[in-house]
């Protein structure tokens, strides 16, 4: 005989009750599976804060800029 452990869960982009498989990492619906798996993959960034400008004075040196 097989058991097959679930857990009640409350998915957190409906509300909706449903069951997932114990100890699974699921927190969304099948339906909201769906529909967030049509939204486009996030983009990283390559550096945190991006890169900063570089600023030319008058003087000739340059600064580095980081106010946007």
């Amino acid at each position: 005989m097989i058991y097959l452990r679930v857990q009640l869960k409350i998915c957190e982009g409906c509300g909706n009750l449903w069951l997932r498989i114990h100890n699974e990492a699921v927190n969304y619906c099948g339906a909201c599976t769906r529909k967030l798996g049509e939204f486009p993959k996030p983009r990283t960034r390559s550096h945190p804060g991006g890169r900063r400008k570089k600023i030319a004075v008058a003087s000739g040196a340059e600064l580095q800029g980081g106010a946007r």
